[in-house]
């Protein structure tokens, strides 16, 4: 019995102390092993009392960190994980990072992770890149990219370094941001991990310029594509679909033209989206013989046009006053096959 009471009136004292993550102003919870639980998650907590017996299996606090974390006890969480060691169980990365996901999951809990990383310093805990992934993935998801940066600079105190999965998903982070400054933001990151050696990927170029496109950042999309063919890293064809798109939008079509031709001196093979885009470019400038020029050049690179080019390029003819052009496109169509559709 005096074993028994021990293992009962020790976690109690031990509690008393300050724990990691308390709030201040609050009591300190005491009743973890009390012979009365409250309901739910402490009358769970029940049966951790006997792990005095023996060894105690640290896979029994994870799945009790887990419990306080979905009835968003984050602070019991925390105090939790304080005292493994008292309780006599060596805390791992494994229980780090349990404790991480659930505090990264409210705003309360961010507050709390950089203390969590330096008590688990003290711990004697190996930190691993495992650990930060979980922590910087949970931020992301919380749209909370600018915190995920604050723990990326810290890796290197723990002998890790941000991987490009990581800078890609931080990147993702911002760019989905509702932000109204958000591009600034992704602009500035971008910077960042030119300077760190972390070169954007295709998927990472094609997501900035579509966010700086949707903000009218034009001149800011064609410096970083032109950044990236710097480094060494070529866009690729749907980056340069985008950028195109961009500038044919925001009416600067003698943009459209540069890149156009900057990216066939870059050795860049259009594709049938490419000669679509340039195309409606041109008809927006009311550009009619450019337009039949770049019909053929696009039959020639074995393309066909298809019939929403046909029917632009029969309404720029009938704008322009010339209708025995669109007539004589209109049989074209027809000689080729071509169901041509005047709703289009």
């Amino acid at each position: 019995m005096r074993c028994l009471s021990f293992s009962l009136s020790l976690p109690a004292k031990i509690l008393r102390s300050q724990p990691l993550g308390h709030r201040p102003g609050t009591p300190i919870r005491s009743d973890l092993f009390s012979s009365n639980p409250k309901p739910a998650i402490h009358s769970d907590l029940l049966p951790l009392a006997n792990l005095f017996k023996q060894p105690p299996d640290e896979d029994h606090f994870i799945h009790y960190i887990r419990m306080y974390g979905k009835t968003g006890a984050m602070y019991e969480a925390t105090q939790l994980f304080d005292k493994m060691p008292e309780l006599k169980c060596t805390p791992t990365a494994a229980s780090l990072n349990q404790l991480l996901s659930i505090l990264c999951d409210k705003k309360e809990g961010l507050y709390m992770v950089k203390d969590v990383l330096l008590k688990s310093h003290e711990m004697g805990i190996r930190v691993d890149r495992s650990t930060f992934w979980v922590l910087i993935e949970a931020l992301c998801r919380h749209g909370k990219a600018k915190f995920a940066i604050e723990i990326m600079c810290v890796m290197g105190l723990f002998e890790c370094n941000p991987d490009p999965k990581m800078y890609s998903l931080v990147l993702k982070s911002f760019c989905d941001s509702d932000d109204s400054n958000g591009w600034s933001d992704v602009i500035a990151f971008v910077g960042e991990m030119r300077n760190a050696g972390s070169l954007l990927t295709n998927s990472d170029c094609y997501m900035v310029i579509d966010l700086l496109v949707k903000e009218g950042k034009m001149d800011e999309a064609y410096c970083l594509v032109t950044e990236m063919r710097i480094d060494g890293t070529n866009p690729d064809i749907n980056c340069f679909n985008k950028l195109l798109s961009g500038f044919c939008q925001a009416g600067r079509f003698d943009m459209v033209d540069k890149v156009f031709d900057e990216m066939l001196i870059g050795g860049m093979v259009p594709n049938v989206h490419t000669f679509e885009i340039y195309i409606d470019g041109l008809a927006k400038k009311g550009d009619v013989d450019g337009m039949v020029k770049m019909v053929k050049c696009m039959e020639r690179a074995g393309f066909n046009a298809n019939v929403q080019i046909y029917n632009t390029m029969i309404g720029q003819f009938m704008r322009s006053g010339k209708s025995n052009e669109a007539r004589e496109l209109m049989d074209e169509i027809v000689k080729k096959g071509i169901e041509w559709n005047s709703d289009h």
